[in-house]
């Protein structure tokens, strides 16, 4: 399966990656100073900058591909004149977590509230066993214990308006 990309697909992708740059330059400026610096420095410097690994999971999005690591073998395979130094696909599962908080405002800023028809659901985002909660330590300060129509559990709740399209208008966990 060989996909060719026309003059607009590569302008498309050269603007996407112009904008999420836009961003993740303000998002820096902005917020930079807030984050903690890691205790140990990386020994390994990522072969992609922040806003290149947003740039190829927001191309993904926007494909029709259900598996990403297809996806990811396919786009690094036809096109290195965008992206000439990716990594393997193990390497870029382990860089995209630098990303997701950053990746997360990016599309809470692009997503516009549609005052049309609007669908509300929410879905729970179990962390771990709600007898193990004591000992869990990561999302500690924004899990809780609830309950769903599933029965009780620990973790997140995800709420997401869509309008009539299926397009994602808000979120909030």
């Amino acid at each position: 399966m060989e996909i060719f990309l026309s003059n607009s697909v590569e302008d498309d992708i050269v603007s996407l990656f112009s904008i999420v740059n836009d961003f993740s330059n303000w998002y820096d400026d902005v917020y930079g100073q807030l984050h903690e610096k890691p205790k140990k420095n990386p020994t390994r410097e990522p072969g992609l900058a922040e806003c290149e690994i947003m740039t190829i999971l927001l191309l993904f999005f926007q494909s029709h591909q259900k598996f990403f690591k297809h996806f990811y073998n396919h786009f690094k395979a036809y096109n290195k004149k965008f992206f000439p130094n990716m990594p393997c696909y193990e390497r870029f599962m382990e860089l995209r977590k630098r990303v997701l908080g950053k990746l997360a405002i990016f599309l809470k800023l692009l997503l516009e509230f549609n005052t049309n028809e609007v669908y509300v659901d929410s879905t729970p985002i179990k962390v771990c066993h709600r007898k193990r909660r004591k000992q869990y330590k990561t999302l500690k300060p924004c899990a809780t214990s609830a309950c769903s129509t599933m029965g009780k559990f620990f973790g997140l709740k995800l709420h997401i308006a869509a309008d009539c399209l299926g397009n994602i208008c808000n979120f909030k966990f």
